[in-house]
């Protein structure tokens, strides 16, 4: 198709290209965003979106002592130790769960330098909350389960949801426990080439401790 010169002329040869107007308005935009892109990472590090209560490397907590008592039904108290990473205080609400094969009798919250057995955890109930762990510090949690039913007790992760009151509200947070054993596993089932979580480690020292395992 023929166009004239006249037509050429006639063009004007800006168009189409954004103003410095609109151009200063795209990059206010977008510093806008990465600010806020970076602000939320920093929130969240610093703790102030959810409880920072895992270790910063693996996302784990450390397992602390342990009580069992053999019988009908077995029992066992379970502790984690955990520290806030965040910048702001973290108040506990509660913390365990009920599962398959397994009932929470009792929660204790502190840092004790006595573990009780199993008895003195269930009559403390859960009277420990809500208790304040302060930026930066490192507490317990232990928990006394019930072992209803050995075989029903979950095989992998099963992680401790902890309930905490943020400065926004009441929120909730998983913590997994650092592996009790590593490597390859006999259970009551028979061998496992990778070892149990937590729970399972602990459902079957107690059901019927198997000859190998500490």
């Amino acid at each position: 198709m023929y166009v004239s010169d006249a037509v050429w002329a006639a063009l004007d040869p800006a168009a189409g290209e954004i103003s410095a107007r609109t151009s200063r308005r795209i990059l206010a935009a977008l510093a806008v965003a990465a600010a806020l892109v970076l602000g939320a990472a920093q929130a969240w590090d610093a703790g102030l979106v959810l409880p920072r209560l895992a270790d910063p490397e693996d996302g784990l907590v450390e397992p602390g002592g342990w009580a069992t008592k053999h019988g009908k039904p077995p029992e066992f108290a379970y502790e984690l130790r955990f520290t806030n990473h965040g910048v702001r205080e973290v108040v506990l609400l509660g913390a365990g769960r009920s599962g398959p094969g397994l009932a929470l009798r009792a929660v204790q919250a502190g840092k004790s330098m006595m573990w009780p057995d199993a008895d003195t955890l269930e009559r403390s109930h859960s009277t420990d909350f809500p208790y304040v762990v302060a930026p930066g510090a490192s507490a317990e949690l232990r928990l006394l389960y019930v072992v209803t039913d050995c075989a029903a007790v979950p095989f992998d992760s099963w992680p401790i949801p902890v309930r905490a009151m943020q400065w926004w509200g009441e929120t909730a947070v998983d913590l997994r426990p650092a592996p009790q054993a590593f490597g390859p596993y006999r259970s009551r089932e028979g061998e496992s080439p990778r070892s149990p979580e937590w729970q399972k480690y602990m459902a079957d020292y107690v059901c019927s401790p198997p000859e190998g395992n500490p």
